[in-house]
């Protein structure tokens, strides 16, 4: 048995893409120089020699050398000559004659950063950077804007200086307000990091063309010539993006006209995929215009039908219920957002729910929004138009669906709406007026099409725009082909999607929140019992309740006391014989009596009969709304709550990844989906289920083979301890199996909201410990298995090889601050991992002076606050006053056998993968076995190659990869023990001096085991077919 894994980034394109985009970018940048290039040399200056690189044998080599007036950055000692390219430009701005060579490099080092420009004119339609980058870009901009006035606010006739190399060149040490009118050719030790800032492009262009007209004073031929240098024979940006401009000067939008000194690559096509409209799918969505520039009542349907739904989904207090708007009440509410730019804020909406004798259900419902105003609707215009006629209608969705279809005479879809474009209003249902909502028109549509099924599901797969998503999709379609001819149609499939799955990120985040937030209350109602001596039972959720209820019955409003807790019982709101929930959402605490009086009604049935009864309970209820929260709250007051539980269990059915995989189980075994008629076979199950089934049964412990204990355990105790094995559970690869196994007993169709969690298992392994012997024997035959291990790729950065005693290691500079940190998605700070690397001495910090230093601060064991300060303070000593700043160290990375010269110029950018691509295992003619690594930088063909040129060799074994499964025998060591019983196993590591780690089914890690007694016991390499 073998249970498939996939490493969750596995089919991402990005990046291969920023690996493109960067080739496209640096193209475009020799360009740009190339042709500043040509236009100094018209203009009598001659540029500078750059240095060239190519492909010589297959990898990038030096061709020939640069001018090294061009490369050179500051003057060797006795030499006063300017080198440095910031220090030129303000030399020429400053009016100081310049040598030819030294106008050029000025000119090319300002058109190295051509500056950002926020309002390029095709930005609405461009999709090449993500939200995220133009925040920080945003970030960066604010923060050069921020610095660079404080500099020029500083001093008298600061806006003279008012360019970006004056900023750089104070950041540098080569430029100071004290005296403005002189610049260093030197950095001093007061030198700062001028790089990670970004400049807008309109200062780039106002320090060029500042920068050409001083030239000009020697120069006389590049007078007015900035305009030119910058975007060509336009003198405009973005010229061949204006079809004026385009025709005047025949250009061509993204030709090579567009590289000019700081023009920039015009896209040729709107480069985005528009998609189709959720309603009506033939037609395509439209383009959100802000409200500022709307242009007519078609520009503000996207406004009208979002405040529309929004309304229409509106819940509130009235009349000790949860009620939504009439109709009147929705236009009158309509009205008033309108009128305040299609929003209410908090203090309008409290106030408009005033008018009509109502009330928020909570502070988080407080509000409606406004639309938004950029990118592009979900629907089209005349869908749109529909719609909003419909809700203005009155009508409910049938009323208006026999109205409408009788008066579309159209039968032409290029000629406007045809009958068959009200379908989403037909699929709406018997639906009420304030029950309209949108209906999956794609999934019916897909459904009803009567196309071969293998053609339907391999496009519905090519539709999907995100590559990971499509080949998520693609796997599991050959899987459950896969299965079929195996085991043939199955009775029932049953998916399991976690929360994460459906959740956008904004709500991934909020859950994120709630969760830690819920975490620590339950840790603070923990430390309260464990101080008041409490033990035993589920006292730790009885309390959680109590608190949240404030400390009274909110059914009958009498005090429910902590002593009690031993006697209270936890109540399901909608009774679990009525399909209610497991689910905290579903939980209510009160004492027996009283639970038993409610027995199986929901609140509303069994106290509504009686006005003034029922009255008290609700405000009892809207007074705790905050601490209940909103979920719970409606199912304390709605009267069809038992429709809630439905719609809150229905959302994994409903996530878009869960449809697509209906949608292909469906279609291929001819399954009933999307409005076709017959039994329904395929099911989603939410992950919290699995994990209270697991729970329940004790199952998790089979994961990490230990007992949880709690009697012998404080309630702090059992919550750290949970904690700790849930994340244990998590790295054991078999949760996955376990979690599939409990999807075979869990209940589906129309009776399972009924469904007992104790009932689930069949009778025979209904107890705790059959249930545990019953999932283990499965579970100790299976092997996790990963599909597409991760490849290796090269890690970031450069090292650089040094040599100390003739012995040559790797070397690398890092931040100083960053040593006192472990590394990982959030480097936590750790002095320890500081002391264990100075301990190396010279295999740690290389520097004797700087290695004592941080010592004797590391022993002081500073707190994070201090290290950091002594980091922003850390100097060398020096007899002549203050010492050089300690910013970045070099540290001792080891030996370069696993490193290679990645440079092209032979100058020794060294680099190294994160992992190997494999290690080849081969025998010598005397009968010994040695490990070849393959490097991600070396050639797997050229090193068999060379084994086989070796004398020495007998035969070639295999090549082995990191997560492959072998198959072993017994494994014995020269004396006759056992290291390893024979099985499947998944190799961790092999190392190069002859050493190998297997994983077992378990997840167990064995000790390194010599590679010769392994081969010996047969190991060999197994396909996933073969398991």
């Amino acid at each position: 048995m073998t249970s498939l894994l996939l490493d969750e980034d596995f089919g991402e394109i990005k990046t291969a893409a920023g690996l493109r985009r960067q080739m496209r970018t640096r193209k475009a940048h020799k360009a740009r120089e190339k042709w500043l290039e040509r236009c100094l040399l018209e203009f009598g200056i001659e540029p500078l020699k750059r240095r060239e690189v190519g492909i010589v044998n297959g990898r990038w080599m030096l061709i020939s050398k640069g001018d090294e007036r061009l490369e050179r950055e500051f003057p060797p000692d006795g030499e006063d000559i300017c080198y440095n390219a910031i220090a030129l430009r303000c030399k020429l701005l400053l009016g100081e004659k310049l040598e030819s060579w030294q106008i050029f490099k000025a000119l090319n080092s300002a058109i190295q950063n051509r500056g950002y420009d926020e309002n390029i004119p095709w930005k609405e339609s461009d999709v090449s950077l993500p939200k995220k980058d133009d925040d920080d870009y945003a970030k960066k901009l604010s923060q050069y804007s921020r610095e660079k006035g404080e500099l020029l606010e500083s001093f008298e006739d600061g806006e003279k200086y008012d360019y970006p190399c004056f900023f750089k060149a104070y950041k540098m040490g080569l430029w100071s307000p004290e005296n403005p009118e002189r610049v260093e050719i030197r950095i001093g030790s007061d030198a700062q990091k001028a790089k990670g800032y970004v400049i807008p492009r309109k200062d780039v262009e106002r320090e060029f063309e500042s920068l050409v007209e001083a030239a000009s004073k020697w120069h006389p031929a590049m007078k007015g010539k900035a305009m030119y240098i910058m975007y060509g024979i336009a003198e405009t940006p973005y010229a061949s993006f204006k079809p004026a401009l385009r025709k005047k000067f025949d250009l061509k939008r993204g030709a090579e006209s567009d590289w000019t000194a700081l023009g920039q690559k015009i896209p040729r096509f709107d480069n985005r995929i528009i998609d189709k409209c959720r309603l009506i799918p033939r037609l395509n969505v439209c383009k959100i215009r802000p409200l500022s520039e709307a242009r007519g009542e078609g520009d503000l349907l996207h406004y009208e039908i979002t405040l529309s739904l929004k309304l229409l989904n509106l819940r509130f207090f009235r009349n000790s219920n949860v009620e939504s708007l009439s109709f009147e009440e929705f236009k009158a509410a309509f009205e008033i957002a309108k009128s305040a730019k299609y929003k209410m804020g908090k203090a309008a909406l409290k106030k408009f729910l005033k008018s009509i004798s109502a009330s928020v259900l909570s502070e988080d419902q407080s509000e409606i929004e406004a639309p938004r105003e950029s990118g592009r609707a979900s629907f089209s215009r005349p869908a749109m138009l529909l719609l909003k006629e419909l809700i203005f209608s009155g009508m409910t969705p049938a009323e208006f669906y026999a109205k409408k279809a009788g008066e579309i005479s159209n039968a032409d879809p290029n000629k406007g709406i045809v009958a068959s474009d009200l379908d989403f209003i037909k699929l709406m249902g018997n639906c009420g007026w304030n029950g309209i909502f949108i209906p999956d028109v794609e999934t019916y549509r897909f459904a009803n099409n009567g196309a071969d099924s293998a053609k339907l599901i391999n496009g519905l797969i090519g539709s999907q725009n995100n590559p990971i998503v499509r080949h998520r999709l693609a796997f599991f379609y050959e899987r459950i082909k896969f299965l079929e001819s195996k085991f043939g149609v199955p009775d029932k499939v049953v998916l399991e999607f976690v929360r994460e799955d459906f959740m956008g990120k904004e709500q991934k985040k909020r859950m994120q929140i709630e969760m830690k937030k819920r975490a620590s209350e339950k840790m603070l109602i923990a430390k309260k019992l464990d101080e008041a001596g409490y033990k035993g039972g589920n006292l730790l959720l009885k309390m959680e309740l109590l608190e949240k209820q404030g400390g009274i019955c909110l059914y009958t409003g009498e005090p429910l006391l902590p002593s009690e807790l031993g006697v209270l019982e936890i109540e399901h709101i909608v009774p679990r014989s009525r399909g209610g929930p497991d689910a905290q959402y579903n939980y209510a605490l009160t004492r027996e009596k009283t639970n038993k009086e409610k027995a199986d009604r929901t609140p509303f049935e069994w106290l509504s009969s009686d006005p003034v009864r029922w009255a008290g309970y609700s405000d009892r209820v809207k007074a705790r709304a905050g601490q209940l929260g909103r979920k719970r709250c409606e199912l304390l007051l709605e009267k069809n709550a038992e429709e809630l539980v439905e719609k809150y269990t229905a959302l994994a059915e409903t996530a878009h990844i869960s449809k697509l995989a209906q949608k292909i189980v469906c279609l291929h075994f001819g399954f009933q989906f999307g409005g076709l008629g017959g039994t329904k076979r395929v099911f989603t199950v939410p992950g919290a289920l699995t994990a209270r089934i697991r729970s329940f049964y004790g199952l998790n412990k089979i994961l990490h083979n230990e007992d949880l204990a709690k009697d012998a355990l404080s309630y702090e105790e059992v919550l750290k301890r949970g904690e700790e094995l849930d994340k244990k559970n998590r790295k054991n690869k078999k949760h996955h199996a376990l979690d599939a196994m409990c999807l075979c007993f869990a209940p589906t169709g129309v009776n399972s909201k009924r469904a007992r969690i104790d009932m689930l298992l069949p009778p025979d392994i209904r107890g705790e410990r059959k249930a545990e012997l019953f999932f283990r024997k499965y579970l100790d035959r299976l092997i996790p298995v990963d599909v597409a291990p991760k490849k290796p790729r090269l890690e970031d950065g450069i090292y650089s090889m040094r040599a100390v005693g003739g012995k040559k290691f790797m070397a690398r500079r890092v931040n100083l601050v960053d040593l006192a940190y472990k590394s990982g998605l959030k480097p936590v700070y750790d002095i320890s991992a500081l002391i264990k690397l100075l301990d190396k001495k010279e295999k740690g910090i290389i520097n004797a002076q700087i290695r004592k230093l941080v010592a004797d601060f590391a022993r002081t064991n500073p707190s994070e606050d201090e290290w950091r300060k002594w980091c922003g303070e850390c100097r060398l000593p020096s007899k002549n006053g203050i010492g050089t700043r300690v910013i970045r160290v070099l540290l001792n990375y080891g030996e370069p056998a696993e490193y290679k010269d990645l440079s092209k110029d032979g100058r020794g950018a060294f680099r190294r993968g994160d992992g190997h691509k494999g290690q080849i295992v081969w025998e010598s003619t005397d009968g010994k076995y040695y490990v070849v690594p393959i490097y991600v930088h070396a050639s797997k063909a050229k090193l068999l190659a060379e084994l086989d040129a070796n004398p020495k060799k007998k035969r070639v074994c295999d090549i082995f990869t990191s997560h492959c499964m072998v198959k072993i025998g017994n494994t014995y060591n020269d004396k006759g023990e056992l290291l390893l019983p024979e099985g499947v196993y998944m190799v961790n590591t092999i190392w190069s001096i002859g050493q190998c780690v297997l994983t077992s089914a378990n997840g167990d890690k064995s000790k390194p085991i010599n590679i010769n007694y392994l081969m010996k016991a047969g190991m060999r390499k197994v396909s996933v077919k073969d398991l």
